[in-house]
């Protein structure tokens, strides 16, 4: 099968891996995010003013800094005339966009996509060296200037990775879509509510199940807690992740529960295993973007 560009498809992603495993970066072929440490990896573009094929290494080329702008929305809050003079600017988009000041491309193909993980909004700063220097989202040109002279200016507060000094990233980005967190935690926060006394339908449910009246008590902060886990797992994924994963949990067990008490109404079907199609969904949403 062949790309739009003319070059088939499967040999355009091996040329990619075999210039990022010559640069000792494994991050493209083997799935992962391309953090700051890492070789920037090769990606096949296509020129939006011509139209014509370029790779991404070539747009690194040269003495200075390169300033990765994935989708419109990582330059709508940047100033690229308030960036120093060594920083150039590249937007990358699926498609065509809207007027931008620096040079803009298309990752047509998807080979960018599919070697950096970068959502729409996310910035990567690329060293002269080649290394990927700092990642962020909705960059600002005073962020970008701090990171660049500041490497030059306090070379030890940096990390060293193959010989050359590097910053750290932002630790999370926050989770897209953002909405089925908020959604599950509304949920879990008005369950806690209606558990703090339990009413009609809650006490009959958890008698029907033969649940300890003693431990009826810890529902209400544990739902609770689950609500502000998901609230806090929106921009801490890994939060997020372990909150859905022990609510699927819970409403395993409650099914099971439900289904050992031979209890095959409402509370089974509209309750216990709801809940647990809508956090194992949640759960795989959020897997997926953290």
């Amino acid at each position: 099968m062949r790309s739009r560009s003319g070059t088939p498809a499967c040999q355009r992603r091996r040329d990619c891996c075999r210039c990022c495993a010559r640069a000792g970066h494994r991050d493209c072929f083997r799935g992962g995010r391309v953090r700051p440490g890492d070789r920037a990896p090769d990606a096949h573009l296509v020129d939006a003013a011509t139209g014509r094929p370029v790779r991404l290494f070539d747009l690194l080329r040269g003495p200075r800094w390169t300033l990765l702008l994935v989708g419109d929305a990582s330059a709508s809050h940047l100033d690229c005339d308030a960036l120093p003079d060594e920083v150039r600017t590249c937007l990358i988009t699926p498609a065509r966009s809207t007027p931008f000041s620096g040079r803009v491309v298309i990752d047509r193909d998807g080979t960018f996509r599919r070697a950096y993980r970068a959502k729409p909004g996310t910035a990567l700063l690329i060293r002269p060296d080649g290394y990927l220097h700092w990642r962020a989202r909705t960059p600002y040109a005073d962020a970008v200037a701090k990171h660049v002279l500041g490497a030059g200016a306090h070379p030890s507060r940096t990390s060293t990775v193959a010989g050359h000094d590097l910053k750290t990233e932002e630790p999370f980005e926050m989770v897209q879509p953002w909405w089925p967190l908020a959604l599950l935690a509304v949920i879990q926060l008005c369950d806690a509510v209606l558990c703090a006394k339990p009413v009609a339908f809650i006490r009959q449910c958890l008698i029907d199940v033969r649940f300890p009246e003693r431990f009826w008590r810890f529902l209400p902060p544990l739902k609770a807690a689950a609500a502000a886990g998901l609230v806090v797992g929106i921009w801490v994924p890994p939060l997020a992740v372990l909150v859905c994963a022990a609510l699927v949990c819970y409403f395993v067990v409650a099914v099971s529960a439900h289904v050992r008490a031979r209890d095959f109404g409402r509370n089974l079907f509209l309750n216990a295993t709801a809940m647990l199609v809508i956090c194992s969904a949640a759960l795989a949403l959020t897997a997926q973007a953290a």
